[in-house]
């Protein structure tokens, strides 16, 4: 979101950093798109939790996969992380 990401720019936009879980945040965003059956998610069963903005991270996420299933021809959209 533009606002969003101006209000962070100029401090207006609290950020509230906690450690989070990534393939929590990924489950998340999942269930905001609109077609998952396209999206593969490879993540080791540990991954360290990250500092970060839940919801700020599962956002900025979903507009990732929501780009990706937009532009992309019927092919596999993949979700990696490694530590």
């Amino acid at each position: 979101n533009l606002m969003h990401i101006n209000r962070l720019e100029s401090g207006h936009l609290p950020l509230r950093l906690e450690e989070q879980d990534v393939s929590e945040v990924v489950q998340a965003s999942l269930q905001l798109v609109r077609d998952s059956s396209r999206i593969r998610v490879l993540l080791p069963s540990e991954l360290p939790l990250v500092l970060a903005d839940f919801a700020l991270l599962q956002q900025a996420l979903w507009n990732l996969l929501d780009n990706a299933l937009k532009f992309t021809q019927e092919v596999p959209v993949e979700i990696a992380a490694q530590e």
